[in-house]
């Protein structure tokens, strides 16, 4: 089985946050906002990517909706999961999919998307 070498820190140069979702909370008119909770720690340094793919684009309802994927690479973070969110100079990314190499629980590799403002 190929052993898989952890990304230097060097080449990690973006800081980044992270939270999940929290409990709901109600307002005053009877309905719930929704809130997230910061991970701790909440900031890492990590390497984001776009990744170019096939099919990035797709019709939906006559108009033509563009998603953007990246691949971020960052040390392992036990909290990381499918619904986190990562914030990255003011554009947010949702998380779709996560492998922790080498189940070492050293790196997490995420396929992240785009989250439109």
């Amino acid at each position: 089985m190929p052993v898989l070498m952890q990304m230097p820190a060097g080449l990690r140069p973006h800081r980044v946050t992270l939270d999940n979702p929290g409990p709901p909370v109600p307002t005053s008119d009877g309905s719930f906002t929704e809130t997230t909770v910061p991970l701790q720690p909440s900031a890492m340094f990590a390497n984001i990517l776009p990744v170019l793919e096939r099919g990035g684009e797709r019709a939906e309802g006559g108009t033509v909706i563009a998603q953007a994927t990246h691949r971020v690479t960052m040390p392992y973070h036990a909290q990381v999961t499918l619904q986190t969110r990562l914030h990255f100079n003011g554009r947010t990314f949702s998380v779709i999919s996560l492998v922790n190499t080498d189940e070492r629980n050293v790196e997490l590799v995420l396929l992240c998307v785009e989250v439109a403002p």
